[in-house]
C-alpha cells in the first residue's frame, strides 16, 4: 500500500497531488457551502467590516488594535500584490492576469496575518485555537474552490504569520502613524 502511495506521489508534483485530493476528493454540497463561506470571510471587504465592528463595539484597546491591523494589512497587501506580479503563476483553473496570479494566496495571507496578530494580543488558548482554525479554513477553502495551489496557500500563511508577528511587535510605531495632516 505504501509503495503505491509513494509511486503515485513521486510521479506527480506534491502540489498537484494535494490539490486534487482536497479539490476533488472532498467534494460534497455541504463542503462547498462551508468553504465558500470561509473564503468570503477572508475577502478584504468582509474582513474590514469585521474589524470595523470590533473597533466600534470594543474599547479603546480595540480601536488601537484596529488601527494597527489596518495599517499593517496595507503593507502586507502591497507585498502580496508585488509577489503576484513578479511570479505571474497560473491558477489551477488556468485563468489569471499578472496582478491576480495564483502565488501567493492573498486571502490566506490576510487570514493568517489576522490570526497571528490577535493571538499575540489575546494569548488565551481558546482564542488562538479559534483564530488559527478559521485561518486554516480560509486557506483550505482557496484550494477546495480551485483558486490556489497548496504551495500558494502555504506561502500565504507563512507571509501572514510573519507579518502579523512583526506588526504586533512594532505596534507602537504603527500607532504613531498619522493618516492625515
Amino acid at each position: 500500500m505504501m509503495g503505491w502511495f509513494l509511486l503515485f506521489f513521486v510521479q506527480r508534483s506534491p502540489d498537484v497531488t494535494v490539490y486534487q485530493w482536497i479539490h476533488d476528493d472532498w467534494r460534497s454540497p455541504t463542503a462547498t457551502t462551508v468553504f465558500e463561506t470561509l473564503t468570503h470571510s477572508g475577502d478584504a471587504g468582509t474582513w474590514a467590516l469585521g474589524l470595523l465592528n470590533y473597533a466600534i463595539f470594543g474599547d479603546t484597546t480595540a480601536y488601537r488594535h484596529t488601527k494597527t491591523v489596518l495599517l499593517g494589512s496595507m503593507v502586507l497587501a502591497n507585498g502580496v500584490v508585488l509577489l503576484k506580479g513578479l511570479t505571474n503563476r497560473q491558477r489551477p483553473t488556468g485563468t489569471h492576469s499578472r496582478w491576480e496570479s495564483s502565488f501567493p494566496s492573498g486571502h490566506t495571507a490576510l487570514a493568517f496575518y489576522t490570526a497571528m496578530y490577535f493571538s499575540e494580543a489575546y494569548p488565551q488558548t481558546w482564542i488562538r485555537a479559534g483564530l488559527f482554525l478559521w485561518a486554516s479554513g480560509v486557506g483550505l477553502s482557496r484550494i477546495y474552490l480551485g483558486r490556489h495551489w497548496p504551495s500558494d496557500v502555504l506561502v500565504g500563511a507563512v507571509l501572514g504569520m510573519i507579518g502579523g508577528h512583526l506588526v504586533y511587535r512594532h505596534r507602537q510605531w504603527f500607532l504613531s502613524v498619522h493618516l492625515y495632516p
